[in-house]
């Protein structure tokens, strides 16, 4: 099998895969209008490194900004804002400052209805990114 087969089949198998899923994310909203997606349900753990800053949009919403990027950012079940809404606080890991440079581990898919179903409308961009933990460095 040639390797673009291989990689092609590879990436219909993450995307059936992300897509059979109960794709959900819970909105948690702060005082001040921050909006933390929480993954609601099961997500498929994915081993990719996004590296950027963590930044809150106009919207409220997270997301991972890099050079010419920005993903909306969906959290693992369990995650929670800090109670001044500063940081982001995810299972296992250390707190994560909003407005830092952050390494976080997960995987990017389109932000569609086939993929993501129940993204809240407030919250909108192209790609989104599956956060399954923080790299501690």
């Amino acid at each position: 099998m040639r390797a673009g087969t291989l990689l092609t089949f590879a990436l219909l198998i993450l995307v059936a895969g992300v897509a059979g899923c109960s794709r959900g994310a819970d909105v948690v909203e702060g005082p001040d209008g921050t909006r933390l997606l929480v993954a609601s349900g099961e997500a498929p753990r994915m081993e990719a490194l996004g590296t950027g800053r963590l930044t809150r949009g106009e919207d409220g919403c997270l997301y991972l900004a890099g050079d010419g990027y920005q993903d909306l950012l969906v959290w693992p079940a369990g995650t929670r804002l800090a109670d001044d809404e500063a940081a982001v606080h995810v299972p296992g890991a250390e707190p994560v400052v909003i407005g830092s440079d952050v390494e976080l581990v997960g995987g990017g898919v389109a932000a569609d209805e086939r993929t993501l179903p129940e993204l809240p409308g407030e919250c909108m961009a192209d790609t989104v990114f599956l956060v399954s933990s923080v790299d501690a460095g």
